[in-house]
């Protein structure tokens, strides 16, 4: 009963979020709702009307470009902890009742799928969708955080220490590629 407690706020979610981008953005401030127009046709025209990524589309003209460019931009270790974490989650859904991972779980595949559908597209990479990241973070977080608990204590210092270490070349490599570190690409594709 107590979730249903804050149903009155989802009608001012929409309100909420124009006011968010007509404050935030200082060119909507001279005509808020012509400039809110104006950007849903930019949006329309350049991820409806254009497809960038036509080697991508299956059989049902979904994208697999997403899906993909994450598959290779991704540090490996992130990848790994990140599908434990999502793992280690659903395993232990019924002991502690947390519903939190719901929400990141929905994070992290709702900007890939609306990327993904027929007639859509992206390009330039993944930067239009790039708001899964925070999600695929909290997965990789939840991952060594269950990799910490499931090991026990002498071993504890040594996995937290495997798991920072893993770290190392990732940072190096960005080091070397900075300004540019958008061009990362991991061992999957052989960097």
């Amino acid at each position: 009963k107590k979730y249903f407690l804050w149903w009155w706020i989802l009608p001012a979610y929409p309100l909420i979020m124009f006011l968010i981008l007509t404050l935030g953005w200082p060119q909507m401030w001279k005509d808020p709702i012509g400039g809110f127009l104006n950007v849903l046709t930019y949006y329309r025209e350049v991820g409806l009307n254009i497809d960038y990524t036509p080697a991508f589309r299956t059989i049902f003209n979904f994208s697999t470009y997403p899906s993909v460019w994450i598959f290779f931009t991704t540090y490996p270790v992130v990848m790994i902890l990140a599908v434990l974490g999502i793992v280690g989650w659903l395993v232990n859904i019924r002991k502690t009742r947390d519903l939190l991972p719901i929400l990141f779980l929905f994070w992290l595949v709702i900007p890939i799928a609306r990327a993904s559908l027929p007639n859509t597209s992206i390009f330039g990479g993944v930067r239009h969708i790039i708001e899964y990241i925070p999600a695929l973070s909290f997965f990789a977080g939840y991952g060594a955080y269950a990799i910490l608990k499931a090991i026990s204590l002498p071993w504890k210092k040594v996995a937290m220490l495997i798991i920072l270490v893993s770290f190392i070349p990732f940072f190096i490599t960005l080091i070397k590629l900075h300004p540019a570190e958008n061009v990362y690409f991991n061992s999957f594709i052989k960097g």
